[in-house]
C-alpha cells in the first residue's frame, strides 16, 4: 500500500467488522469521501486481515485515521467523527502545501 500513498492526501482507516464505534464512523467517512472525492483519498483497512499495515502504522484502537500526505503520516484521529471534524481536518493539509 505504501506506493499508493506518494502523493497527496490519504485518509487511512482503520478499523473491524466486529466494532461498534467503527461501523458509527462509516456514515461520515462515507459523506466526507463523496464530498472531497477529488481532494482525498480514502482507504479502509481490518485490523484483523490488514494486521501488518496496522502494525506499521501502530494502531492501538480502533477507529483510527491515519492521515497521509505525500506519503509522510502528518497525522492521526482516534474514535467516531464528524464529516465537519474530517473536512476541518483536510483543509489543515491542504492548506500546509
Amino acid at each position: 500500500m505504501t506506493e499508493q500513498l506518494t502523493e497527496g492526501i490519504h485518509f487511512i482507516k482503520f478499523g473491524a467488522n466486529w466494532c461498534g464505534p467503527c461501523k458509527a464512523l462509516e456514515p461520515a467517512l462515507n459523506k466526507f469521501e463523496e464530498a472531497n472525492i477529488t481532494r482525498v483519498k480514502v482507504h479502509r483497512l481490518d485490523v484483523d486481515t490488514d494486521f501488518e499495515e496496522a502494525s506499521k502504522y501502530g494502531i492501538r484502537n480502533i477507529p483510527t485515521i491515519i492521515i497521509v500526505k505525500n506519503g509522510e503520516v502528518v497525522d492521526r484521529i482516534n474514535g467516531v467523527q464528524t464529516v465537519q471534524n474530517l473536512t476541518n481536518k483536510l483543509e489543515e493539509y491542504v492548506e500546509s502545501n
